[in-house]
């Protein structure tokens, strides 16, 4: 899950809130290019992304009402023991 909100947390700092898988890849390029691209699958499978075609490929942005996730009890997730939630 922690893979998931860092992509969310990627696609959430961009300008204009925009990029394309290739983007993502780079911001986190400490991370194992395929994990990337199946978190971004996830998450658009899921409704917090929004895949839309492009010419040069798809390109996503966050989900209208899209929230960073949050433990069962609404506190904000953790991960390793680090917050996550701003």
């Amino acid at each position: 899950m922690c893979l998931n909100i860092a992509v969310y947390d990627v696609i959430a700092a961009l300008p204009g809130g925009v990029c394309s898988i290739h983007d993502v890849v780079k911001a986190l390029s400490d991370i194992d290019r395929e994990s990337v691209k199946s978190a971004v699958h996830r998450l658009s499978d899921k409704g917090v992304l929004v895949a839309r075609h492009h010419c040069f490929g798809f390109m996503y942005s966050m989900a209208p009402g899209a929230t960073r996730p949050i433990d069962g009890r609404g506190r904000p997730r953790t991960c390793l023991g680090v917050t996550t939630a701003i």
